[in-house]
């Protein structure tokens, strides 16, 4: 309880949802900026909207969807990796 309320802590927690929001506007940035990119290369299907291949890729990476997977050892953790990059890029290649 007065791990909750102390303000030092909750001060230190205000600055560090700050800064992974920044770091997760960034890298959001230039994901979109990549498949943007993509596109105009005619590597990616132009027919998608950008921000559905940046949502679904995001959604990839969620960790409580796999990790059945991995924790039960019902697949490698780099087997589990390769696969998804399969299922995005060649579900958003062109």
């Amino acid at each position: 309880l007065t791990l909750y309320t102390s303000l030092d802590i909750r001060k230190d927690l205000i600055e560090k949802k700050a800064q992974v929001h920044n770091c997760l506007e960034r890298l959001t940035a230039q994901i979109t900026s990549l498949l943007e990119e993509g596109k105009a290369a005619g590597e990616f299907d132009p027919a998608i909207p950008t921000e559905v291949m940046l949502t679904t890729f995001f959604s990839l990476l969620s960790p409580r969807g796999y990790k059945r997977l991995v924790v039960d050892g019902q697949m490698p953790l780099d087997d589990l990796v390769t696969y998804l990059e399969r299922v995005y890029f060649k579900g958003i290649s062109y």
